[in-house]
């Protein structure tokens, strides 16, 4: 669940070849259109317009890569596929422990509706407790932000997410 693709970056090798690269991967697909690409000083940026006959509206997909490294950043060898995908990648990804952590820097630092969100649905992976103290957003603003998002059967965790 996420309304952006985080990644870090573990060797700059896209320094002046971020934009054409983000270009060639969306070439081959009618319903992309690059709406922003930005090589700042700590990140890479790109937006991707989806835009579908099938959908009312089109949506984004932001693309954000830190070019931060990391000490002691927790990663694990995984390989990534999907069900409606032949393709599936080796790489490295952040443990859910490191995920857990990152989040809990997101909810310290800035916090919306999904961060509330990823943050239980990690702390159940992880088995730890969940604590809605943490989260000082309304109910009221929960539910109308993530219920745009979640499938029905997870509106009950929406209520549960802050006091």
């Amino acid at each position: 669940f996420s309304e952006d693709l985080d990644f870090s970056i573990i060797k700059d090798e896209l320094k002046g070849k971020f934009e054409q690269l983000i270009k060639k991967i969306i070439a081959p697909f009618s319903e992309l259109s690059l709406t922003d690409c930005a090589e700042k000083f700590h990140t890479y940026l790109a937006e991707i317009k989806v835009s579908v006959n099938y959908l009312a509206m089109p949506f984004r997909i932001k693309i954000e890569i830190s070019k931060r490294i990391q000490k002691k950043y927790e990663w694990e060898l995984k390989l990534l596929g999907s069900p409606v995908a032949t393709l599936q990648v080796l790489t490295q990804v952040a443990s859910l422990k490191q995920l857990y952590q990152d989040n809990l820097s997101c909810v310290e630092e800035r916090l919306k509706p999904k961060d509330a969100f990823d943050l239980w649905y990690l702390s159940q992976k992880l088995n730890r407790p969940y604590n809605p103290e943490r989260i000082s957003i309304s109910k009221k603003i929960l539910i109308r932000d993530l219920r745009k998002f979640l499938p029905k059967n997870f509106w009950k965790v929406i209520e549960g997410l802050s006091e």
